[in-house]
């Protein structure tokens, strides 16, 4: 015989947050867990049983955690009675996996069988939060960094295709003003031959 959780109403166990209460068979349940808002890591989990407004002492229970979304299980693991709490059934499961679980939990006792489920959301640990905003921020410095470089690369590839034009320019004006430099010695010498012949000719 199976029953589905509903909205707890009461408290549970002392020492736990209810997540859970119902009727499943003959028996009043109290399903309660601590920390309240459970993240990856332990998990302390109490189970308290009424029957007629009764105690119910003699049960065995047994609890096992499935992830809805993936192949992790986790029990099944027995559930003891609190020897101060004899009513309250206790454990405590490691989960190692954020997302939504599955707690069924099965019930035997003289006044009959049952299997209760209940919900489980785990979220992650604080640390695993911190270290995932570590690692983004550190891969949107390293983004930003190769941005930058290949930015730096293109202005100076940029300026490279500026810059040879030039200067092959500056190259050629300053092959012209050399010979530009040199041609009026040259037409100085070409005229002083022409004197001196013309001088020569004369003295013959």
């Amino acid at each position: 015989m199976a029953s589905f959780y509903s909205p707890p109403e009461v408290s549970a166990h002392r020492l736990t947050s209810p997540l859970a209460n119902g009727v499943a068979g003959p028996y009043d349940y109290v399903v309660g867990i601590w920390p309240p808002d459970p993240s990856v890591g332990n998990l302390f989990m109490s189970i308290t049983l009424l029957a007629n407004q009764q105690p119910v002492t003699n049960a065995v229970i047994t609890v096992t955690t499935t992830m809805n979304d993936g192949p992790a299980v986790v029990g099944p693991a027995p559930a003891i009675n609190n020897f101060l709490h004899p009513q309250s059934y206790e454990l405590s499961m490691t989960l190692s996996t954020p997302g939504r679980w599955t707690l069924k939990i099965e019930i035997e006792s003289p006044l009959g069988d049952v299997v209760v489920e209940v919900p489980l959301e785990i979220t992650e640990s604080e640390e695993a939060a911190n270290n995932r905003g570590s690692e983004r921020a550190a891969d949107l410095a390293e983004a930003g960094r190769d941005a930058g470089s290949q930015q730096l690369e293109g202005d100076g590839l940029h300026w490279v295709k500026m810059a040879a034009p030039l200067a092959i320019l500056g190259f050629g004006l300053g092959v012209w003003g050399l010979r530009r430099f040199k041609r009026p010695s040259s037409l100085r010498n070409s005229r002083q031959r022409i004197r001196r012949d013309k001088q020569r000719g004369r003295g013959a």
